[in-house]
């Protein structure tokens, strides 16, 4: 690995050209991506209040998957919920499951859900809700996973992002024995005779 170090200044700037070259081609086409989008929205935002920008103003805002939420992102929420302070008749739905967290490749980061929960976002404290009731799964299911699921997922740090495991009640009506697993026993390992 260390053979690579004497060519990451070059590398660095043909990623800076190929990213200038996007935007040329992208600017060409009439086109933006996701990001730019984001980032512009944020730089409009910043500039003028909302009203200004959609022509009305804002009073309700829903932001689903909050656990997958990155640092523009958590920007542009704090931006639009900018004059929701002190305002009785707006209103902030934020839903999530920091146990599902999974975009950190997108540079999510679970730490804006644990921080959110604690401390509110644009000044607002927010009521937290939790819903334990699980109605997806069997008791077989929800008892094993509340049984052996703790010892896997580490206690809270929103330093490292990381989400503790919180245990599930059964929600609604057994119905059967839940799922199993049918293992396929086979000796013939082609497509064909499967």
């Amino acid at each position: 690995i260390k053979d690579i170090f004497p060519i990451m200044p070059s590398l660095f700037r043909l990623l800076r050209l190929m990213y200038a070259e996007l935007k040329l081609v992208l600017k060409s086409e009439n086109q933006i991506d996701f990001t730019e989008v984001q980032l512009t929205a944020i730089e409009v935002l910043k500039e003028r209040p909302i009203e200004d920008v959609f022509g009305h103003d804002v009073s309700h805002i829903l932001v689903d998957e909050f656990q997958d939420t990155n640092d523009s992102q958590l920007e542009f929420i704090a931006l639009l919920m900018n004059n929701f302070l002190n305002d009785p008749n707006k209103s902030m739905l934020l839903v999530g499951d920091p146990m599902q967290s999974i975009y950190r490749f997108r540079k999510a980061e679970v730490k804006h859900f644990i921080n959110t929960k604690k401390n509110g976002i644009g000044g607002l404290k927010l009521k937290n809700r939790e819903l334990n009731k699980n109605f997806r799964s069997c008791k077989k299911i929800i008892n094993w996973c509340n049984d052996y699921m703790p010892m896997i997922f580490p206690q809270e740090n929103s330093d490292k992002g990381a989400a503790p495991y919180l245990p599930f009640t059964y929600g609604g009506e057994e119905v059967g024995d839940g799922t199993s697993i049918h293992y396929l026993q086979t000796n013939a390992f082609t497509k064909k005779s499967l």
